[in-house]
């Protein structure tokens, strides 16, 4: 048998297979065999017969090698990493060969595409990727000021420390808890 080719793809549909190595040699008869070389990589791996063959032959392939670079020789894409970009992003991890690191995440893990937080960000943590830290609200030197006692909840005030501010667009807080001893 002459004239067919080793097609490369990454669907299943053979028609959009790239042709990666001809075959028009001598003939292979039958109980022969050939070895080709093809460097293209894919998914799916066809056999096609080319010409205007008006006989059916039939092709059985006893053995086919697949001998692959050990390692990609190019970025994965994002999320990707390992040996031809096989392998997720391991959580903590996120971006282009999972170089980068995901911030602080309420359920620790963020999107290995792009480092966002699915749950939003752990406590005193904010932005798009939960990086920024914000002050911790402090009374460091300074003296609460009682505003009013009930039998039910002790008002108190006080004065945010000047060398930690809270930055006002995350000035919401919601209070500390005070206990009371006799």
């Amino acid at each position: 048998m002459v004239d067919f080719s080793i097609r490369v793809g990454n669907t299943s549909d053979v028609d959009e297979h790239a042709e990666c190595v001809y075959y028009d040699g001598e003939a292979v008869i039958e109980g022969g065999n050939v070895t080709l070389d093809c460097s293209e990589r894919g998914r799916y791996v066809s056999f096609r017969r080319e010409g205007n063959y008006t006989q059916i032959n039939l092709v059985t392939i006893c053995e086919f090698i697949v001998i692959g670079h050990p390692l990609t020789t190019e970025d994965c894409p994002a999320g990707r990493r390992g040996p031809f970009c096989l392998e997720t992003c391991p959580m903590g991890s996120f971006g282009v060969n999972c170089s980068s690191e995901c911030g602080q995440c309420k359920d620790e893990s963020c999107s290995p595409v792009d480092g966002h937080c699915s749950d939003g960000c752990q406590l005193w943590s904010v932005g798009d990727l939960c990086k920024e830290e914000l002050s911790v609200p402090s009374l460091d030197g300074l003296t609460p000021t009682l505003r009013e006692v009930n039998d039910t909840s002790v008002a108190i005030t006080w004065r945010q420390n000047p060398h930690r501010p809270i930055p006002q667009e995350y000035a919401e807080f919601y209070g500390y808890t005070v206990a009371y001893a006799e």
